[in-house]
């Protein structure tokens, strides 16, 4: 497990790394019903200001904030947003293909968003989980069910394995 420390404008930075100034990846993963994710929300201010503003000992490569349009973005359907986030966004084939990338990587995710962060955190090692407006039920609302997060048709949260990855 990397070893993470505060700095003093409270952003997260490697505290093992050979480098004083350590690279991490952010992704950022919307809510639904976003077609265009960088006029959405907050979602394209954030991009923006992760990739002019630095601290000391902070560093992040303009390529390395990412930030897309995501499939099916009325639905969110898991069976459509996690293969995407992986392959589109981590760049891994699976699981296990991901060359430590997902290690370096700050998942960013809200509304539906912060669900795909937490069901990708179950099985993929992350450097850790901005969840902002996070549920863990869909609240009897039909799209929200039909989406496959939430149990009990998306099988049970499983927290243990989301704080040991994250």
């Amino acid at each position: 497990k990397t070893n993470f420390q505060a700095t003093r404008g409270g952003i997260y930075v490697c505290g093992v790394c050979p480098s004083p100034h350590y690279i991490m990846r952010v992704v950022i993963l919307p809510g639904n019903g976003c077609t265009n994710v960088r006029n959405a929300n907050w979602y394209g201010w954030l991009e923006q200001r992760l990739k002019t503003d630095s601290r000391p000992g902070v560093s992040f490569a303009p390529n390395d904030i990412i930030l897309r349009d995501m499939p099916d973005p009325h639905r969110a359907r898991r069976s459509k947003w996690l293969p995407f986030i992986r392959s589109e966004m981590l760049d891994c084939k699976d699981d296990a293909d991901d060359h430590g990338k997902s290690r370096e990587t700050i998942i960013v995710g809200h509304s539906s968003g912060a669900e795909a962060a937490m069901r990708l955190a179950e099985t993929t090692p992350v450097a850790g989980l901005v969840l902002v407006a996070a549920c863990h039920t869909d609240l009897g609302e039909p799209n929200e069910t039909r989406s496959g997060w939430y149990p009990p048709s998306g099988g049970p949260w499983l927290w243990e394995d989301i704080r040991t990855n994250a």
